[in-house]
């Protein structure tokens, strides 16, 4: 399935952080919404401002995504050993 496609990269990852924002918090974004699934989310009780960890987001972001926010921290994880490497 294809996802959203925006028209620059910097777009692209703004609307991701919005998105993450509105698992995470009521705060409206700074900039101006580029992801159109934002309003979707904050519609949502179930989703909206209830994940204050990355843990969290598993099995609500990526649904199913059991491991979701584990994942990320393993990606992080790794990134912070690569760059001790450098």
């Amino acid at each position: 399935m294809r996802g959203e496609w925006f028209d620059s990269a910097r777009l692209g990852i703004r609307a991701h952080i919005q998105h993450l924002l509105a698992y995470a918090t009521t705060r409206e974004p700074l900039q101006p919404v580029a992801d159109p699934r934002y309003y979707i989310v904050r519609q949502l009780p179930a989703y909206f401002a209830q994940c204050s960890t990355w843990e969290s987001l598993s099995g609500k972001w990526a649904v199913p995504g059991p491991n979701y926010g584990q994942n990320i921290l393993r990606i992080i994880e790794r990134v912070k050993t690569t760059q001790q490497h450098l």
